[in-house]
């Protein structure tokens, strides 16, 4: 929806977003958290100390991103919303790069599942988000983590040793010919 100017729909676009930040950057870091926590935690949400100075950092940044996301729909910028979002997602990739835990797995399996548990803490948050623009992903996201819909447009800590569905990719990728074949299909007709 333009909120400044016309809008210009492509399908490279359209694609380019599904493919670069639907499943490159939200889904693929919702994906691997989810799936080594239920692989090496026995299908359940990992511990972590909610008084940890570390948790306490990551709610702080859960907490703001729902505020900000929040606020820039009520201002009815969903652009500037989404981004919000996105940025959240990008934050959970890079405290997953730096912090390793697929490394730290097999040497120390405690600190592992910290990480692993407060990247859940993340894709909570992202859970309660995602639902204005994409529901019925923002509800499967609930179901895996807490076995059902859950959003109340708040931050929702999951509790660790709580069983929780194994995952599937949340979005799959486009492939650009395919959507470019679809789309002269309907131009022809």
């Amino acid at each position: 929806m333009p909120e400044t100017s016309d809008s210009d729909f492509t399908w490279e676009g359209y694609v380019s977003s599904n493919n670069n930040e639907l499943v490159a950057n939200l889904g693929n870091f919702v994906h691997r958290i989810l799936t080594m926590s239920h692989k090496n935690f026995e299908g359940k949400i990992p511990f972590f100390d909610q008084n940890k100075d570390s948790t306490k950092i990551i709610i702080d940044k859960c907490n703001k991103g729902i505020l900000e996301v929040g606020e820039s729909i009520s201002n009815r910028k969903f652009r500037e919303a989404l981004n919000n979002l996105m940025n959240l997602a990008r934050f959970g990739n890079q405290f997953l790069d730096k912090n390793e835990p697929w490394k730290k797995i097999k040497d120390n399996k405690d600190e592992a599942g910290e990480i692993l548990g407060q990247s859940i803490i993340i894709i909570s948050a992202i859970s309660s988000m995602l639902e204005p623009f994409l529901p019925g992903s923002a509800i499967k996201l609930q179901e895996i983590i807490f076995n059902k819909k859950i959003n109340n447009w708040s931050l929702i800590l999951p509790v660790p040793g709580t069983e929780f569905q194994k995952p599937d990719p949340l979005f799959e990728k486009l492939d650009e010919e395919e959507v470019l074949k679809e789309n002269e299909i309907i131009s022809n007709e």
